[in-house]
């Protein structure tokens, strides 16, 4: 299981998914040999986690997202990243999962 705390990964893929009629992001992060997948609602606005994804990264401007403009998710493909990894015991089987995603310093 990989270790919580904060990790260097890549953005291997990204796409768009619908689970229970919700759509969703998924986040492919390739990492220690591993692929991690971090899932975020597909809503995109500046108080939603894909939005603060997409203005870490520097893909759009608060105004841009105000303005409802296209933006290229796929771009973020190949960029390095920090991943926050927290444990999660449920039903008493640990799981690792994503909690935080950003850009690599």
């Amino acid at each position: 299981m990989i270790q919580k705390g904060f990790h260097t990964a890549t953005i291997a893929d990204i796409n768009p998914v619908e689970r229970k009629g919700f759509a969703y992001v998924d986040i492919s992060l390739e990492m220690q040999d591993k692929i991690l997948r971090y899932s975020v609602p597909a809503n995109l606005s500046k108080a939603s986690r894909l939005g603060a994804i997409v203005m870490d990264f520097g893909l759009a401007t608060d105004e841009q997202l105000d303005a409802e403009t296209d933006i290229n998710l796929s771009s973020l493909c190949g960029k390095p990243a920090e991943v926050l990894i927290e444990h999660v015991t449920k039903d008493g089987r640990t799981f690792a999962n994503v909690t935080k995603l950003a850009p690599a310093n």
